[in-house]
């Protein structure tokens, strides 16, 4: 191993080259470097990279040490390594260092730089002279050029340059030709201006005459749209855009025209929520000019109003839809009166229902029962109630009907002090007392806080007269929030409060006509069961008669009368005594006790019955 070392050494010479024999556990047992000789498992890869450039050839680059390129190639190796045979499995290594080959690589690199500079130096002073030999016919040729059509418009005489340059000299004749056909056109183009201004003035005043008309037609849609009821509108197809609306939208919708421009989807939030999506869902039927819809809005002040809305689908050229156009009514007014109509058949035909139960019923109960619930759900209140006055002006509520939400007051006594100090001589006059808010209708602290007591909120009450007598009150509540009580609703509760009058007279009525009849019968009682006592009292005397009318005997005749007592007066005994004033006693001579006879005589001191 020592030849071999110094055999490697002596073909190494001054060449930067590394040569290293490595056995089968990666031992150096043979290197150029004395220090590596008995290393074992030795790896020349590691503290580089290495990439392969060859078969088993490779390049290895350190890893440590300054992180430029250069540097790392100067201090990089070429590893060559070899398997010296299949039975003799050592590994040959000879690296060889990038360091002469960088260096001659910077050296020719230096020289190649060293010339792009002096050529980059000489470069610009020979395109600088050649330039100048160029440019200058290409400059006199721009001066000639320069507003050459101002130059044939005056016919001013233009010094051509001549140039012995082949190019230059084509490029000059393509210029005169130009020159030449510039001032051809100009000869047409004149022409044709002549001709264009004759029909310019001729189509200007068409156009004129034109927008006179347009004006008279602008200024007769302006005083249609602005002076009807109708809202006119004008859109996209996707509603992204607004093209027109009539000033009448900003009196029903309450909100300004320039507003909907800004944002012409705005109208939308104004539609009531509970129409809103019934609304947008029929969008649709636009395009289909189906579109016909009644929807309600909110005015920013919180009015409603009901608008009918409809619209119609315009075509272009090509037949699509291209624009929407609509009108919008204010249908207020005729919403109102249907529900008027509606709401006069509904009073009818509740007045009537109520009427017909008082024919067919003489039930009170029933009856005022079924008022006040037909009430409460005619008028949408909270609770409906009737009131009656008892004799020392405090009342009770004797039937009340009221939503769930709300607590019962039924079977309450009341008392208001204002009917015990009047006695209610305003309402027999036929006062209404209809309160919107009690908090803002100037009550006395004291009402107040009653009706606070009761959930009440607002109040509507109607008397109920029987002639000249405050019966009671038939009382509309409202509980959640204040009520405008309207006219309408008022006069209903009115006619209410009479056929409920008329209810409870005719019940009155019916339990007087009830008491007479129960007395009548009780008298007609008393008098057949007289009768039937004096039949049988007749009955019984002409029994008697009948059974001593033959006989003489005292005793047996008073013995005949006592029996004939007992059992035709059907009491527990008779019998007949001599007194005996001077003695105090009396002899009880004949007895007769439940079918059976007493021992005669019997001889009683008369004390034992004081009280004959």
């Amino acid at each position: 191993l020592e030849f071999v070392t110094a055999l490697f050494q002596a073909n190494v010479g001054e060449q930067a080259l590394n040569i290293t024999l490595l056995d089968q556990q990666q031992t150096v047992v043979a290197s150029t470097q004395a220090e590596w000789i008995g290393a074992k498992a030795f790896d020349w890869r590691k503290q580089g990279t290495v990439q392969s450039i060859g078969d088993q050839t490779y390049h290895w680059l350190p890893t440590m040490g300054s992180p430029l390129v250069m540097v790392q190639w100067s201090r990089s190796l070429f590893v060559k390594e070899a398997t010296i045979s299949s039975e003799f499995p050592w590994v040959l290594l000879v690296q060889m260092a990038a360091t002469p080959h960088v260096r001659h690589i910077e050296q020719v690199h230096i020289q190649n730089m060293a010339i792009l500079l002096l050529m980059s130096g000489f470069a610009p002073i020979a395109a600088f002279l050649v330039s100048r030999q160029l440019v200058k016919p290409v400059s006199q040729l721009a001066h000639i050029t320069t507003n050459l059509p101002d130059k044939l418009l005056e016919q001013a005489p233009i010094p051509w340059v001549q140039s012995q340059v082949t190019e230059f000299a084509l490029l000059v004749q393509n210029f005169r030709l130009m020159a030449a056909s510039l001032q051809q056109k100009f000869g047409e183009i004149h022409q044709a201006n002549a001709t264009l201004e004759h029909r310019v003035q001729e189509r200007t005043q068409a156009l004129q005459q034109t927008n006179v008309a347009l004006q008279e037609s602008e200024e007769r849609f302006r005083q249609m749209a602005e002076n009807i009821r109708e809202v006119f509108w004008m859109g996209s197809v996707d509603k992204d855009a607004l093209l027109y609306i009539s000033p009448a939208y900003e009196k029903i919708w309450g909100r300004t025209c320039q507003s909907l421009f800004e944002t012409p989807q705005s109208f939308v939030d104004a539609i009531h929520p509970d129409d809103r999506a019934r609304v947008i869902a029929a969008f649709a039927k636009q395009i289909q000019g189906t579109y016909s819809e009644e929807y309600r809005i909110i005015q920013p002040n919180g009015a409603i109003r009901w608008i009918w809305d409809r619209a119609f689908p315009i075509c272009n050229a090509a037949g699509n839809v291209y624009r929407l156009v609509g009108v919008a009514q204010d249908i207020t007014e005729r919403k109102q009166a249907e529900t008027v109509v509606r709401q006069q058949a509904e009073r009818e035909r509740l007045l009537g229902t109520i009427a017909l139960h008082i024919r067919q019923s003489l039930n009170l109960d029933d009856i005022l029962n079924t008022t006040v619930a037909e009430v409460r759900e005619f008028l949408q209140t909270d609770r409906v109630i009737i009131y009656q006055f008892q004799p020392d002006w405090s009342g009770i509520v004797i039937v009340e009907s009221v939503a769930a939400a709300w607590q019962s007051i039924l079977g309450r006594q009341i008392t208001d002090s204002y009917f015990a100090e009047t006695q209610g001589e305003a309402y027999k006059q036929g006062r209404i007392s209809a309160i919107n808010d009690i908090h803002a209708a100037g009550l006395a602290a004291c009402h107040v806080e009653l009706l606070t007591q009761l959930q009440v909120r607002a109040n509507l009450a109607v008397p109920i007269l029987q002639g000249e007598v405050l019966w009671g009150l038939l009382v509309a509540q409202q509980c959640h929030a204040p009520r405008v009580w309207e006219a309408a609703e008022i006069d209903f509760l009115q006619q209410l409060a009479i056929q409920a009058a008329i209810a409870i007279h005719q019940s009155e009525l019916y339990q007087h006509e009830q008491r007479l009849n129960t007395i009548l019968e009780q008298q007609v009682e008393e008098r057949t069961m007289q009768l039937q006592q004096a039949l049988q009292y007749e009955a019984l005397v002409k029994r008697m008669t009948d059974k001593v009318r033959d006989s003489l005997d005292e005793a047996q005749i008073l013995q005949t009368a006592v029996e004939e007592l007992v059992r035709g007066l059907e009491i527990y005994g008779c019998d007949t005594a001599l007194f005996n004033f001077e003695q105090g006693t009396m002899t009880i001579a004949h007895s007769y006790t439940n079918g059976a006879f007493a021992p005669q005589p019997e001889v009683i001191l008369a004390t034992h019955f004081s009280d004959i």
